[in-house]
């Protein structure tokens, strides 16, 4: 999948922002990258199943990491 915005504050320059992502192992590995003209950033993850990183670099505040972790709890279907 790819990506792209662009969005415009009245006291800011104009944001494009675009990403792509690529699912591998039949959709159970996933690569993401992107980046943010305004903000001069960069960002690159990949998830597994439930467990997604990400690693993020912007100029002014530097390197970030995140970690996410989702777990569903049983059957979510509505009770009839």
């Amino acid at each position: 999948m790819i990506a792209a915005e662009t969005e415009k504050n009245i006291d800011y320059d104009a944001d494009f922002k675009a990403g792509a992502e690529y699912a591998l192992l039949a959709n159970k590995f996933i690569l993401r990258s992107g980046f943010s003209t305004l903000t001069s950033s960069l960002t690159f993850g990949a998830g597994f199943r439930e467990v997604d990183y990400a690693f993020g670099s912007t100029t002014p505040t530097g390197n970030s990491h995140h970690l996410s972790l989702a777990y569903a709890f049983g059957n979510l279907q509505p009770r009839k």
